[in-house]
């Protein structure tokens, strides 16, 4: 088991309480914040135009109150062209947690895909902040695992208190 799972195993039953456009709230904030954390930018100009395409069309769809983001096809399109090329640290995980904000068989996001798209988020983040084979030990002693653990603990609660 991970850090990443130790620490936010009890964080689904608190999506699942949330409302659909609350819960892409949370997708869009996570992913904004990830990766305009990140210690360098994306460095990939097609992986980063996908990225901040990706959260142009979330924040829209956060903006106008609703629970998916408009585009599905174009952005799974896109995405599929992408992923075998993406050659940057984490690339793939920023890929896919950008994906995650968008659903062909669901008028929503449920709760289960939020916590895959944060350990996505959370895993791409990591890749990039250690050389080293990842271990839990490994992970809770990389500065940058534990800043975004704690993060997302604490949007999943400004979320819930209608922040």
């Amino acid at each position: 088991m991970s850090y990443w799972t130790d620490e936010m195993n009890s964080q689904e039953a608190r999506l699942e309480a949330l409302s659909p456009q609350a819960r892409l709230k949370v997708a869009f904030r996570a992913l904004a914040w990830t990766v305009r954390t990140l210690e360098s930018p994306i460095e990939d100009p097609d992986v980063a135009a996908f990225v901040t395409d990706g959260l142009a069309r979330i924040e829209s769809a956060v903006q106008r109150g609703l629970a998916i983001p408009d585009g599905v096809d174009a952005v799974a399109e896109r995405y599929n062209e992408l992923l075998d090329e993406a050659w940057e640290p984490g690339a793939t995980n920023f890929l896919t947690g950008t994906l995650l904000c968008f659903s062909r068989r669901r008028p929503e996001l449920p709760a289960g895909t939020i916590m895959d798209q944060l350990l996505d988020l959370y895993e791409g983040a990591l890749i990039r902040a250690s050389d080293e084979a990842i271990t839990p030990e490994v992970e809770r002693a990389t500065p940058r695992a534990v800043e975004v653990i704690e993060f997302q603990k604490r949007l999943i609660d400004e979320v819930s208190r209608g922040a």
